[in-house]
Parts: C-alpha cells; structure tokens; sequence
C-alpha cells in the first residue's frame, strides 16, 4: 500500500514539474511555479527514504566486526509513512496558499503606476 502512495505522489510530481499544474481537488488548482515547487516535494520522499535508510543501515553496522544486520523493518516502515505524510501535508497546506479556483480568473497583476502609488 505504502508503494501505491508513493508511485501516486511520484506521477503528481512529474506531471506538476512538466505541465506547471497540480490539481488539489476538482475545483482548487495550483499552476505555475508554486505548482512546479510542490512537484518538486512530491518527487522528495523516494530518494528522501533511500538516502536516509542507507545511511541508517551503515551506521548500524560499523562496529559489527563484519556481521551484517538488517535496519528494523518497523522503524522503516515509520519512516517511510512519516515522510509520506509530511510531505503530502505540505503540499496540501502549501497548495492551499497558492491555489486559484476553476472557475475563478486569474488576478491581474498591478500596474507599475499603482505600486508606485502605493509606496508614497
């Protein structure tokens, strides 16, 4: 199941980095390059758990005088959902922020003139 998360997050992340799109739920869109940065976060937890499961089972067994043991499987599994969950969390509090609605416009940005004005 853990796998399914991770394969999921992984496609939503290429498709927001490619397209510059990331659909948080039918009406809420995030586009552009917030859309590209959480892309970025949902590509993360793969290589993020590789890394850090690597160097966890290297620590454990350097003062093994050549036995090798096995990283806890319950502490990687931990660590993989916890990532998992992180990250999603992330990208759904983050999204939130940057996000537009379907059917909303896009704002205009200010002219020129205006921040001027507003600055004085």
């Amino acid at each position: 199941m853990i796998i399914g998360v991770e394969i999921a997050m992984f496609i939503m992340g290429l498709i927001a980095i490619f397209k510059g799109h990331l659909s948080l739920s039918r009406t809420i869109v995030v586009e552009g390059i917030a859309a590209r940065l959480l892309g970025l976060v949902l590509l993360a937890p793969v290589p993020l758990v590789f890394t850090v499961a690597l160097i966890w089972t290297v620590v454990i067994n350097l003062n093994n005088n050549g036995v090798v043991q096995e990283a806890p499987r319950g502490q990687m599994i931990a660590l993989e959902v916890g990532t998992l969950v992180v990250c999603g969390a992330f990208v759904y509090v983050f999204g939130r922020m940057c996000a537009t609605t379907k059917g909303e416009p896009k704002r205009p940005k200010p002219a020129r003139r205006e921040l001027a004005e507003e600055s004085e």
